[in-house]
């Protein structure tokens, strides 16, 4: 109870902290305890109203996937994250995009979710909000050393090519800085 209560703590640095022990908590406590009172928690924080909050919630569930195991993720992480891909809000957008980014690094290219999560990015590079475009191509900057090449090829770089074309400058430089990464 007491992690919980300080989980939805009014002060985010509080939040901040504990979203920095869950990983060990969760490898602690097992994963029945988790799935029972802190796993809904987790994709919460993905919403919260505090920057640093969602963010490093994104990059928590890459820990905790490390921890539980990619098949785990995939039936209480994943789909959440992939739901807030069309979210209304354009910031649970953005937090959904980089989460898959954060997740590509520890799921298997072979895995079935793996295409679902490149289509994600891919289509965040359309997004009707240039911050959302641009996180975008910062996430698969992010995510390109975790793709393998044919995905690269058929549908990465060219969502990338076309952003080259945006009429927001910072859309096009960091789509422009995203294919560079992506084809070295």
């Amino acid at each position: 109870p007491a992690i919980i209560e300080l989980a939805e703590d009014k002060q985010w640095r509080v939040r901040q902290a504990i979203i920095e022990h869950i990983p060990l908590l969760a490898a602690q406590m097992g994963v029945t305890f988790f799935e029972e009172r802190l796993a809904k928690m987790c994709i919460t924080w993905l919403g919260d109203s505090v920057y640093t909050i969602r963010a490093a919630a994104a990059q928590n569930l890459k820990s905790l996937t490390e921890v539980f195991g990619v098949d785990w993720a995939a039936v209480y992480l994943i789909p959440p994250v992939m739901e807030l891909c069309s979210h209304s809000n354009y910031l649970y957008r953005m937090t959904a995009i980089w989460a898959i980014a954060h997740l590509c690094a520890v799921v298997p290219k072979e895995h079935v979710l793996r295409r679902e999560m490149v289509q994600a990015l891919v289509g965040g590079v359309k997004d009707p909000v240039p911050n959302c475009r641009f996180n975008a191509a910062k996430a698969i900057q992010h995510a390109g050393p975790h793709l393998d090449s044919s995905t690269l090829e058929a549908s990465v770089l060219p969502a990338l090519s076309a952003m080259s074309s945006d009429q927001d400058p910072d859309v096009k430089y960091f789509a422009a800085k995203a294919v560079a990464v992506c084809v070295h």
